[in-house]
């Protein structure tokens, strides 16, 4: 070692670097910053996010997502609602049901058939009409008797 190097600065290192700047990092270099990162980064991003990226965003999220948006939604998308639910549906609806279908109409039934009709009768019978009778035949004329043939005959 030179005589004029103090006995705290390791060899190899320039006689201008302080002893507290590790082998290898440029003499720029403060010694909270990590050999090997940018001389601009400040120490608190780690390394491999951009110099622009806030601490609080995880690495992967772009720099306008909001750490309460899950990786993977929209960032227009609420907390709320859940992934996979279009941002127009409202919660209440189930997956899968069209967003105008009332929660009290099952699911596979129209959404004008009203719940006391039975699935597969058409929606202009009324409930008092048995299925297979037509709907011009009062419920007092037995199936198989014509229309015209009063209930007395």
């Amino acid at each position: 070692m030179a005589e004029t190097q103090p006995p705290l600065i390791e060899a190899g290192m320039a006689e201008t670097q302080p002893p507290l700047i590790e082998a290898g990092m440029a003499e720029t270099q403060p010694p909270e910053i990590e050999a090997g990162r940018a001389e601009t980064q400040p120490p608190l991003i780690e390394a491999g996010m951009a110099e622009t990226q806030p601490p609080e965003i995880e690495a992967g999220m772009t720099e306008t997502q909001s750490p309460e948006i899950e990786a993977g939604m929209a960032e227009t998308q609420p907390p709320e609602i859940e992934a996979g639910m279009t941002e127009t549906q409202p919660l209440e609806i189930e997956a899968g049901m069209a967003e105008t279908q009332s929660p009290e109409i099952e699911a596979g039934m129209t959404e004008t058939q009203s719940p006391e009709i039975e699935a597969g009768m058409a929606e202009t019978q009324p409930p008092e009409i048995e299925a297979g009778m037509a709907e011009t035949q009062p419920p007092e004329i037995e199936a198989g008797m014509a229309e015209t043939q009063p209930p007395e005959i």
